[in-house]
């Protein structure tokens, strides 16, 4: 009586199911191995070969790229002393002008010496904004005074080599085609249609 009531307390026998998930738990808990340091290797591999990858798309960029060439490397229009401008905003819009002077990174002195009183400007600050560099250049001091500048500017003959570029010869055309009066319009209206007639006339024979 005394071992049935023994038995009775410590329970029902254990099935071979639950004896088999307690040796498999046991298993896994002693014999398995940590997967920290394969996580490891396998997170530091990935990360050597983006790098590598990255490196390798860089070097083909710049083999790559094309070497620029000298004719796209050279620049000939510096802000300096002497390098004739023209005035594109303000009073002064449509005259050159010669820089005697350059007082900061964005304002400059100019002088625009001229027989014409009209086409003259004046000695004054200007920012750079406000003008547009051309490739004509004098051999000027810094500072240099009025009739220095005005000498070096008959020198050269800035006047007549503006005239005679592709852009002073642009601008011209268009100041005359503001000036034109209702009547030269018309005029110019019927000798680009007589043109045209010629034209049409010999691609027709």
């Amino acid at each position: 009586m005394a071992s049935q009531r023994a038995s009775a307390e410590e329970g029902p026998p254990a099935s071979a199911v639950d004896r088999l998930l307690a040796e498999t738990e046991g298993e896994g808990l002693g014999g398995s191995a940590d997967p920290t340091p394969s996580i490891r290797r396998s997170s530091s591999s990935s990360s050597a070969s983006t790098s590598a990858s990255r490196a390798l798309h860089n070097a083909s960029k710049l083999t790559a790229s094309p070497v620029p060439s000298a004719k796209m490397t050279a620049f000939r229009r510096f802000v300096q002393v002497g390098r004739v401008v023209l005035v594109n905003y303000g009073p002064d819009e449509g005259k050159l002008a010669v820089i005697v002077d350059v007082v900061d990174q964005s304002r400059v002195m100019i002088d625009g010496p001229s027989d014409d009183a009209s086409a003259a400007v004046r000695r004054q600050v200007i920012n750079l904004r406000r003008v547009s560099l051309t490739d004509f250049a004098l051999k000027l001091a810094r500072g240099a005074r009025a009739k220095t500048v005005k000498a070096a500017w008959a020198k050269e003959d800035v006047s007549a080599k503006w005239a005679a570029s592709s852009w002073g010869q642009k601008l011209a055309a268009q100041a005359a085609k503001r000036a034109m009066s209702d009547k030269d319009r018309f005029v110019a209206m019927l000798a680009r249609k007589a043109a045209a007639q010629k034209v049409r006339a010999a691609l027709g024979k």
